[in-house]
């Protein structure tokens, strides 16, 4: 095997994940020769704008993979939540690792505090429509404000005040080991629909690199390669973006797939929900989007 450059965002998360996917390489083929490239991508050099005015959903990784379709890296390693449902043409996901954990949580500044308890005006910080739209269902009289930036940066603005809470994905906080450090209340996922991808790893490579396609393999997690599809599924034919607010989640449970899906127009529309439950996982992220856009009566985008 030659020496593998692997491409991924410079942020310590990210780092942790390629040195996730590293070892799991490693535990199937031992020892191989790599070198790891960093890249500030777009979405990680402008983070005073919001995602939707500097491209939205695909900003985190379209300079990496520019780097892999020319053969500067011959992986990429992305958060699969942040990757359009269109690949480039000559890409393909060569794996899936195992799912982390799925959900969000809100995080806190003080130890006391629990959504339900924070007080009114209390400013609570996301990036995402999403996770705005359904803390203010069930919290309308909170304030909720845009933060970008890495997780270290968001919660050092969390620890000065600037912020009462934070709304993260939990993955992200147990990968780099923050959890036990945080005040923090696991959000229920029957109501804070996690986005498409969240907690998912996504190995890319050129298509026709059968050699990294073969290496890859051992590290694909079948379920969790299901699961993605299904809710990628859905995030295709929606056209989601960082302007749509949008979510869904898959799982395998007794014998069952199921999907948990959100949708709204825009964020001051009514957002709706359903959930589906099937034996096939073919079709099941088809039949929500489907379903959802006759709930919200806006055509197909």
């Amino acid at each position: 095997m030659r020496k593998i450059k692997i491409g991924t965002r410079e942020s310590p998360l990210a780092i942790k994940q390629t040195q996730i996917v590293i070892d799991l390489l490693q535990t199937h083929h031992g020892f191989f020769d790599y070198d790891i490239v960093g890249t500030k991508t777009l979405g990680d050099k402008l983070t005073q704008f919001s995602l939707k005015d500097i491209g939205g959903k695909g900003v985190f990784v379209k300079d990496i993979e520019a780097a892999l379709l020319v053969g500067e890296i011959d992986i990429a390693i992305h958060s699969l939540k942040d990757m359009t449902y269109a690949l480039l043409e000559g890409l393909t996901i060569g794996a899936y690792p195992k799912r982390g954990a799925v959900g969000d949580i809100l995080v806190f500044n003080q130890p006391h505090f629990q959504l339900e308890t924070l007080p009114k005006e209390s400013v609570v910080g996301t990036s995402s429509v999403r996770r705005e739209m359904q803390i203010l269902e069930q919290r309308h009289d909170v304030v909720m404000k845009d933060v970008r930036g890495k997780i270290e940066t968001r919660l050092e603005k969390l620890a000065s005040g600037a912020y009462d809470a934070l709304v993260l994905a939990e993955a992200g906080l147990e990968r780099l080991g923050y959890l036990n450090a945080l005040n923090y209340q696991r959000l229920p996922s029957d109501h804070f629909i996690p986005a498409i991808g969240q907690g998912i790893l996504a190995v890319e490579c050129r298509s026709d690199d059968f050699e990294m396609l073969n290496f890859l393999a051992p590290i694909n997690h079948h379920e969790t390669q299901i699961t993605a599809e299904v809710e990628r599924e859905f995030l295709g034919i929606l056209n989601g973006n960082c302007e749509i607010p949008i979510a869904a989640v898959a799982r395998r449970a007794d014998g069952l797939w199921y999907l948990d899906a959100f949708l709204a127009k825009d964020r001051q529309s009514a957002a709706h929900r359903l959930s589906l439950q099937a034996e096939s996982p073919i079709g099941l992220g088809r039949l929500a989007a489907n379903k959802l856009l006759k709930q919200v009566n806006i055509e197909n985008p």
